[in-house]
């Protein structure tokens, strides 16, 4: 795993706002690729919001990494 997702829960937790996306199901494997799906499920605004916040997240999350 590669930074910030040496912390397996931290990798759980995104894939998890990330496939509260509708139509998006990411499943939980070993890291590899980033994550992906269709783009066309970003023709909802509802999901473009969800989107924003999941990278809200992760970038709160990198930002603070190693002072916690």
């Amino acid at each position: 795993m590669q930074e910030p997702f040496t912390d397996r829960a931290l990798y759980v937790e995104f894939l998890r706002l990330l496939n509260e996306l509708e139509g998006v199901d990411l499943q939980e494997k070993k890291p590899g690729p980033d994550p992906d799906f269709r783009l066309s499920v970003l023709e909802k605004d509802r999901n473009r919001e969800l989107l924003v916040e999941a990278l809200t997240w992760f970038r709160d999350r990198w930002e603070s990494r190693g002072t916690e």
